[in-house]
């Protein structure tokens, strides 16, 4: 898969490749004899992203596209499951980190969702229309900004999103004897985690889209309890026949453990702090916006009415979505 990069300097620009055009906006550079924060950006497909030496996009799945225009891709180094980015999605860019990364503190992104380090009153999502100049002084996505931030934290995570409860979430949006594996396994190996579980499970706040940053005592021990569950799964769940959406399984039940995994933490361990901050949504990675003359933060009027008529969690909703993604596609 590639020479081994563990010990190697991470700090690297994209590359062009085959003649691609290098959609990325590079930003600072990390400051020296200060912590080392990654956050890395996962990136399926050429995009516009933000960059700077803390912030770096990562090709995922790129044992199966070669193509993807970014140097660092979660199949370097001599252990990741890139070959299984269809079914764990932008996980395969945790376990690059876990297995291959060496940094203080880790975070991960998405290339269309980002957590703002300026907004900590503003409730759940931000959305803009695309990157823009400004961005990174905006939302404080540099290392002032989230260094700060972890001086009072152990544990970013994204503004809850409220549903009917975790569980009925799962069970109207996917096969729920998935998650009831899970649950079972973590009863039969870490049954310390019981309480979690059932108080997560039954919640109307839930984690989403496997976002965070933390320090890497936490990070390590997440990221051996997560991957212990989900490989218990995969090894053991039949996949044939199941659609693009279904196969991704595996990252949407990794979004529901790190909530129990939360959850676990905030029962047993008051000591750590975990601060939440709301999302960036950002709605064209195709091109950059060169400014924004308004901006409005918060969910728009639409959102809102939305989320009142057809909670998250509700079959309703879900139903919805599905007929949007097989009309209109996207991931």
């Amino acid at each position: 898969m590639g020479q081994n990069t563990h010990q190697q300097d991470t700090h690297i620009a994209p590359e062009q490749d085959d003649g691609n055009e290098l959609r990325v906006i590079k930003l600072n550079k990390q400051s020296q004899n200060m912590p080392t924060i990654k956050i890395l950006v996962a990136c399926h497909k050429p995009e516009i992203v933000v960059q700077n030496d803390i912030i770096c996009p990562i090709a995922v799945g790129a044992d199966n596209d070669k193509k993807i225009p970014f140097q660092l891709k979660d199949n370097i180094g001599d252990d990741s499951i890139s070959h299984l980015n269809a079914r764990f999605c932008e996980l395969t860019a945790q376990y690059w980190a876990y297995k291959n990364l060496k940094a203080d503190y880790y975070g991960f992104f998405h290339y269309r969702r980002y957590l703002s380090f300026n907004h900590p009153d503003t409730k759940v999502e931000i959305k803009i229309p695309g990157i823009y100049n400004n961005i990174e002084e905006d939302f404080g996505l540099n290392e002032t900004n989230i260094l700060k931030l972890l001086q009072s934290a152990d544990m970013i995570l994204p503004q809850p999103i409220k549903c009917v409860s975790n569980y009925k979430h799962y069970k109207a949006a996917h096969d729920v004897k998935d998650l009831d594996f899970c649950l079972r396994y973590i009863s039969q190996k870490f049954p310390q985690y019981n309480n979690a579980v059932q108080k997560y499970m039954k919640s109307n706040l839930g984690y989403y889209c496997n976002m965070f940053v933390t320090n890497k005592e936490i990070f390590f021990e997440y990221s051996k309890w997560l991957f212990d569950i989900l490989m218990a799964f995969d090894n053991q769940k039949d996949y044939t026949d199941l659609n693009s959406q279904q196969l991704r399984t595996v990252g949407y039940l990794g979004e529901r453990l790190l909530g129990i995994f939360v959850t676990h933490i905030q029962l047993t361990r008051p000591d750590i702090k975990i601060a939440h901050v709301p999302f960036v949504i950002i709605k064209n990675t195709q091109n950059n916006t060169p400014h924004i003359a308004k901006k409005k933060y918060g969910p728009s009027i639409a959102d809102s009415v939305a989320n009142v008529i057809i909670p998250r969690g509700t079959r309703a909703r879900e139903y919805i979505k599905r007929v949007y993604i097989a009309f209109l596609g996207g991931r």
